[in-house]
């Protein structure tokens, strides 16, 4: 009989998604009956047992969503129409697990972008080690995007300017995606002020700007 091998496919990288439908192909005898177990170590999925057509090729899916993440061993057996039988196993990764992104809070110190902040915000947070991040600041209607290598130990920082974004509500979102395809995002809403009211102090102040010895322990002082 011929050699059976049995093929992984990619990592998987959504639950709904390749998860739900793992192609796992491979060889055995033409007329062989084929059986294959995927298994996380305590939960085995059987697909078949089904005949080898005359090429000697075979094909089936899995759907792998209730297995749990890591590594996945795959067991194929054939028997033959003489009786022999064969065996393979091989492993797979399964990693569905969307990468941590978090967002330093508050920004600008206060969630409030002020008309000298607004040229260069600084954005920063924590993401996969070695992980591209990126940063969307949006108006709702407008949206201004950079990027930000993470450090090894995962912290990363980026500088913004939204200056071209209305005042008002703006949400702030960083996303990664991990190797295996995975992505994560989190997202943090900011105030966009720039129509500051100046401060002005009504003058004279004690009618003559001279504060005399009457006047110092009650000073009055006015504006808007």
């Amino acid at each position: 009989h011929r050699d059976l091998h049995s093929f992984p496919t990619r990592r998987s990288s959504d639950l709904n998604d390749e998860a739900m439908e793992v192609p796992i192909s491979g060889t055995a005898d033409p007329n062989s009956i084929v059986e294959v177990v995927i298994s996380d170590g305590n939960n085995p999925i059987t697909s078949g047992p089904f005949t080898v057509g005359p090429s000697g090729t075979w094909a089936t899916t899995f759907d792998v969503t209730q297995l749990e993440d890591g590594t996945l061993t795959v067991n194929t057996f054939s028997t033959t129409a003489a009786g022999n039988t064969a065996t393979s196993t091989s492993q797979i990764e399964l990693d569905t697990t969307s990468p941590v992104v978090t967002i330093d809070t508050p920004i600008a110190g206060d969630d409030v972008i002020t008309e000298p902040e607004q040229t260069a915000v600084v954005i920063s947070g924590t993401s996969e080690p070695d992980a591209v991040v990126v940063i969307e600041v949006s108006d709702g209607g407008s949206s201004i995007q950079t990027t930000a290598d993470a450090s090894p130990s995962g912290d990363w920082t980026a500088t913004v300017n939204v200056a071209s974004l209305d005042d008002g509500s703006l949400t702030i979102t960083a996303s990664s995606e991990d190797a295996a395809g995975n992505t994560g995002s989190i997202s943090h809403p900011v105030i966009h002020n720039t129509n500051s009211v100046p401060v002005v102090i009504t003058t004279p102040i004690a009618g003559d700007d001279v504060v005399n010895g009457d006047e110092d322990n009650f000073l009055f002082i006015s504006g808007t």
